[in-house]
């Protein structure tokens, strides 16, 4: 599927069991809201999805189970927020994901449960900020990043107990 122009709304849906796939989607203009979706169990598969313009909303979004995957998504260009989410439950993945040109966003959002995590993930340019996010019982994990030449912005004056950051020699890989 391509999302090229328009407004397509799935604001306040619930994903609550079913597989449901947005693989090989590309996202290159206008605006699409996942706002206030919960995601309570099954699977969602953003495989290989192309983020390269327009706007992606996940604001206000609950993920309390289940599992929603990014692999190998690319976010090159446009806007994609994940602000004022909540991370309560489940399983969140951006599996070799590319972060090298969107602004991606986190600002505000809970992470007070289950686990996102960013394996063999690159942050090779473009904006992710975590500003104002509150890790308190979930897991957020960049321990084992590809490329962290581009690290993503985090205002935490200690880094919180539920994050892995890289090693020290993971910064330019």
């Amino acid at each position: 599927a391509t999302f090229s122009g328009g407004n397509v709304r799935f604001d306040g849906a619930t994903f609550a069991g079913a597989e449901v796939y947005f693989g090989n989607t590309t996202f290159s203009s206008g605006e699409i809201l996942f706002d206030n979706v919960t995601f309570s169990g099954g699977e969602i598969h953003f495989y290989a999805a192309d983020f390269s313009g327009g706007q992606v909303s996940f604001s206000f979004a609950h993920f309390s189970g289940g599992m929603v995957a990014f692999t190998l998504a690319r976010f090159s260009g446009g806007q994609v927020s994940f602000g004022q989410a909540k991370f309560s439950g489940g399983h969140v993945h951006f599996v070799i994901a590319s972060f090298s040109g969107a602004e991606v966003n986190f600002d505000g959002t809970d992470f007070s449960g289950g686990w996102v995590n960013f394996p063999e993930a690159k942050f090779s340019g473009g904006e992710v900020s975590f500003r104002g996010a509150e890790v308190l019982g979930g897991f957020l994990d960049f321990s084992r990043v590809a490329d962290w030449s581009h690290m993503p912005v985090f205002d935490w004056e200690e880094t919180p107990a539920g994050v892995k950051l890289p090693a020290a020699d993971n910064d330019e890989s």
